[in-house]
């Protein structure tokens, strides 16, 4: 009930059954009566990692109100997971002057974010490379290129990496990285001559 969009929301509906939301739902949820002050008023309830865009009038205003506050129990908010949401609009500046106080792992898998080789390159060390399907290899929204991967070719867990239906596969890529490509994965990942490429390579291997 939380996420669903056509309830008539108002803040006291929200007040009285607050102690029976799923604040999680509750926080993507872009019907609500989003206002500076109701996110106030229930900042120890909402899941700002769920946040939705429409909750806020400012990104930056956001970020300076909760990055060195605490909330009304004297707890410091938690704002490293708010890196993983989707619906925040995100740029380089924000991310730079809050960089020590939010998750690079989780802005691995972020699609929202501007990616830029330099951009990576700025936080090469602080990367979630792989991340078991949510880091940087599993995220089809980088820059992808024949360029990229072989710029970060001692980094790229290929196994994740065949995977990405984000990346222009192509005859030579393939061919050009053969003994590194998890061949079922790859199988998964594109639409052109798989059973080929994997005959060819892996005869053994059942496609």
């Amino acid at each position: 009930m939380s996420a669903n969009r056509h309830i008539p929301w108002t803040e006291s509906l929200i007040e009285r059954h607050k102690d029976k939301w799923n604040w999680g739902a509750l926080s993507g949820n872009d019907a609500l009566p989003w206002s500076d002050e109701l996110l106030k008023k229930y900042e120890n309830k909402w899941v700002f990692s769920h946040l939705n865009i429409h909750a806020i009038s400012s990104m930056e205003a956001l970020l300076e109100r909760y990055a060195h506050d605490k909330n009304r129990y004297g707890y410091e908010i938690y704002i490293r997971d708010w890196a993983g949401n989707p619906s925040l609009p995100w740029n380089e500046t924000l991310i730079e002057r809050y960089q020590h106080r939010l998750s690079f792992s989780r802005f691995s898998s972020n699609e929202n974010i501007p990616w830029t080789v330099e951009f990576i390159d700025r936080y090469l060390d602080q990367w979630s490379w792989d991340g078991g399907g949510f880091g940087l290899s599993s995220n089809p929204s980088l820059p992808w290129s024949d360029e990229l991967i072989a710029r970060y070719a001692d980094k790229w867990p290929f196994n994740e990496l065949s995977r990405n239906e984000g990346i222009p596969w192509h005859d030579e890529l393939i061919n050009h990285y053969a003994d590194k490509w998890d061949w079922k994965c790859l199988w998964g990942s594109n639409t052109n001559g798989e059973k080929t490429y994997a005959k060819e390579f892996q005869p053994d291997l059942t496609v």
